[in-house]
């Protein structure tokens, strides 16, 4: 049975958003997701990035991964994706490790973000949206639907 990420998500959610960061896609996998505490958590991982930015440490157990996430719902900050369905853009296979094919459907979602997050219920202004590890190969796309936002690599 797939995940239903913004159900999982939602439990994480703050009343009112002040920072809101955005990533691409859940793992392809259809088994983890940013909102599911694991353990260990990965190195080159946008949970790790998230939690090294904010903590200064990757946890290193499930109930600290939760409080973790309770932390920064305290802090009003959440985490959605551009597209709510696994996706695996990058694959070795393909000429520069992109699948054109699931970039093309992450490219399609980009255009409904504004919509999807005011359907989510998030108040936010442009200036409070971080985009994390925006790939160059839909990054002007996403500047021009969210010029003053921001792009951390």
């Amino acid at each position: 049975m797939p995940l239903k990420y913004v159900e999982i998500a939602n439990k994480f959610k703050p009343k009112a958003v002040n920072t809101l960061l955005i990533g691409e896609a859940p793992p392809a996998n259809d088994r983890t997701y940013f909102y599911i505490p694991k353990d260990p958590v990965r190195e080159a991982s946008i949970s790790s990035a998230i939690f090294q930015h904010y903590f200064g440490k990757i946890p290193v157990s499930i109930k600290e991964y939760e409080f973790m996430l309770k932390q920064l719902q305290k802090h009003k900050i959440f985490f959605i994706d551009i597209c709510d369905i696994p996706l695996r853009i990058s694959n070795r296979v393909y000429k520069d490790s992109i699948d054109p094919a699931q970039l093309e459907i992450l490219r399609s979602h980009i255009p409904n973000l504004r919509g999807k997050i005011l359907e989510r219920e998030i108040v936010i202004e442009d200036e409070n949206i971080i985009f994390l590890l925006p790939s160059s190969h839909y990054r002007t796309q996403l500047r021009k639907e969210f010029p003053n936002s921001q792009f951390y690599s």
